[in-house]
């Protein structure tokens, strides 16, 4: 991509909310699903950065594991480790430090177990990103809504994120990142509203509503389709691989169409 892009890939390989025999077997299988899968699609990602936080009495075998995968992955992808703190938008403001004088323009954040489905989703984005004046991020799932403590945020619903380094800049001018300072958790929705409202503070949040649909696993509750599930499907939960084979089986699944649309929309 011109200018230069970086994608950020959250791992994690301790206990996660959904459970899924192929995790539990191998804790690296969504980060060799999700690169395999890249090389599958076309796209302009220049670098990659895949972030493992070390685990508390971490079993030898995972350490063992990352360390090879970090020696047998190619020049554009990195695997890094981190202090477990933060949650996925921890991986992502280290990502930003050790990275923001690399040159890139535009920012790219997901999670390990989330793939995109449509050749040049990068551009898709980008293209969403510089649709709306000021925007902060496009993202396929924007939930806007009112948060204890927070007021009216809006966020992804889900840790993927595409931005530009002109809008990171500023987060950290004012805030010095989007790092929440927590301890390790299995889980806190505090962490992704604070990683949401950085942006939020910076511009709209605008999500593929109207362009795409997005099949979100919410834990063990199952998988859902938010927005049109007649429009395209722009990402999939890597726990649901059968939605890639075929994508008409999200015409099954619960629909979830947030009307009305987030303020930013109106």
């Amino acid at each position: 991509m011109k200018d230069g892009l970086c994608y950020v890939i959250a791992s994690w390989t301790g206990k996660r909310r959904c459970q899924d025999p192929k995790y539990e077997a191998d804790p690296l299988t969504y980060v060799r699903e999700h690169l395999l899968h890249l090389q599958r699609l076309r796209h302009s990602i220049d670098k990659i950065v895949i972030y493992f936080p070390y685990m508390r009495d971490e079993p030898a075998h995972i350490t063992q594991a990352i360390e090879a995968l970090r020696t047998s992955v190619g020049p554009s992808v990195d695997v890094r480790r981190r202090e477990n703190r933060g949650q996925s938008y921890g991986s992502f403001h280290d990502a930003y430090e050790a990275y923001r004088d690399g040159g890139y323009k535009w920012w790219f954040f997901i999670e390990d177990d989330y793939v995109a489905t449509q050749d040049d989703f990068d551009r898709i984005f980008l293209d969403l990103f510089q649709s709306e004046p000021g925007c902060s991020m496009s993202t396929p799932l924007n939930v806007g809504g009112e948060w204890p403590k927070y007021g009216y945020v809006q966020g992804p619903g889900a840790g993927i994120g595409f931005t530009s380094a002109d809008v990171l800049e500023r987060i950290w001018a004012e805030n010095d990142g989007f790092y929440r300072e927590a301890g390790e958790a299995d889980y806190d929705i505090a962490d992704q509203l604070y990683w949401g409202y950085r942006f939020w503070e910076q511009g709209p949040v605008i999500d593929t509503r109207g362009k795409y649909c997005f099949a979100y696993q919410a834990g063990n509750w199952g998988c859902s389709i938010y927005h049109d599930p007649s429009l395209p499907l722009i990402m999939v939960p890597l726990q649901h691989p059968e939605l890639i084979a075929d994508p008409e089986l999200r015409f099954r699944m619960k629909n979830l169409p947030l009307s009305p649309a987030p303020a930013s929309y109106s």
